[in-house]
C-alpha cells in the first residue's frame, strides 16, 4: 500500500472496514459502501458498517458509537450567533420552527439550550468540538432522546449538531454519556434490597 492510498481515501477498495484498517488504511480514512455508516463497537473498537437505521438501534442500545464522516468538512456558517453562559465562548446557529433564548452550561458535561418552538423544526448549531468530549446525547422534554445529526470539523476543532425538535420542547439538553446515565438512572440498585 502507498502512502497516496493512506492519504487519499479515493484510492481505497471499498473493502469490509476491518480489512481496510489491517491494510493500513487510516481510521479516518475508512469508508463505508453508499448507503452505510461506520460504526465502531464500544467495547472492542472493532469497526463496522451498517445502515443508517441500524447503527442508529445499536447505539442507542449502547453496543457502539458512529464514527464521524472523514470527508473534509467546511465550518457552517449560520445566521445568528449567541454567548454559552458561564463559559466565555460562542455558537453560531440557525433554527427554523423557534427561536433560542439562551444557552447556558449546567455543569462541566451538560449544556442547556433554551427554546421558544412555535412548531415542530430544526436547530443547526456549531459549537466547540471540546464542549462535550465524547458522544452527546441530546435530550428534549422529559429526558426524551432528540434525534440530530452530528458532523466534526477537526481542522477548526468544531462540531455541528442539526437538532430536531418538537413544539412542546422548550429546552434541548447536550449531556456527556455518564450524565445521561445519571439522569436516566439516577439511584443505582445494589441487590440487597436497599438503595445507596
Amino acid at each position: 500500500m502507498t502512502n497516496s492510498t493512506l492519504q487519499n481515501p479515493n484510492n481505497v477498495n471499498l473493502e469490509p472496514p476491518l480489512k481496510q484498517i489491517k491494510s493500513g488504511v487510516l481510521l479516518q480514512y475508512v469508508k463505508c459502501k453508499e448507503g452505510f455508516e461506520l460504526l465502531f463497537k464500544e467495547k472492542t473498537g472493532s469497526p463496522a458498517c451498517v445502515r443508517p437505521q441500524t447503527a442508529q438501534k445499536l447505539v442507542e442500545r449502547g453496543w457502539g458509537e458512529i464514527f464521524p464522516s472523514s470527508a473534509s468538512q467546511e465550518i457552517s456558517v449560520f445566521s445568528h450567533s449567541i454567548n454559552i453562559t458561564n463559559t466565555g465562548l460562542s455558537a453560531n446557529y440557525d433554527i427554523k420552527g423557534g427561536t433560542v433564548l439562551l444557552i447556558a452550561q449546567q455543569t462541566p458535561d451538560m449544556y442547556a439550550i433554551k427554546i421558544n418552538a412555535t412548531s415542530n423544526g430544526i436547530l443547526n448549531i456549531t459549537l466547540p468540538e471540546y464542549i462535550v468530549m465524547g458522544k452527546i446525547y441530546v435530550i428534549g422534554n422529559h429526558n426524551r432522546l432528540l434525534n440530530y445529526n452530528e458532523t466534526f470539523d477537526y481542522d477548526h476543532e468544531k462540531r455541528t449538531l442539526s437538532i430536531s425538535f418538537n413544539q412542546d420542547d422548550t429546552f434541548i439538553e447536550l449531556a456527556s454519556e455518564s450524565k445521561w446515565k445519571a439522569i436516566t438512572n439516577p439511584l443505582p440498585y445494589n441487590g440487597s434490597g436497599a438503595f445507596p
